[in-house]
């Protein structure tokens, strides 16, 4: 069995092959607002021209160390981005499934 840094190495490997063939204008501008984790992850955004406050799972390899730390670092807070959005499993805090069609951000360029 793999440790859980091998496990997570393979898959933002993975992750960020999948993301390098993502065509460029499919990305869309956000601010970032935030970001806070319970059973999972969340990057918290507004997009241009909108006041509403979006929230998704956080599954771009660029929330790896966030997620490890449970923190966003301050300076990201107000920061210019690109995300690529779909969707992707919320989990609850025995690892089940709850919903398998959340909104996600699947890949995190600035």
């Amino acid at each position: 069995m793999l440790s859980h840094q091998a496990t997570w190495a393979i898959v933002t490997l993975a992750l960020l092959a999948a993301c390098q063939t993502t065509p460029a204008d499919q990305f869309q501008p956000v601010t970032i607002t935030g970001f806070e984790c319970g059973d999972n992850c969340y990057l918290r955004f507004i997009r241009p021209g909108s006041e509403a406050e979006e929230t998704a799972l956080c599954h771009a390899p660029a929330c790896g160390p966030w997620a490890e730390w449970q923190v966003l670092p301050p300076e990201f807070v107000g920061r210019s981005a690109q995300v690529l959005l779909g969707v992707g499993e919320q989990l609850n805090g025995d690892g089940e499934v709850m919903s398998t069609n959340f909104p996600a951000v699947l890949d995190l360029q600035f």
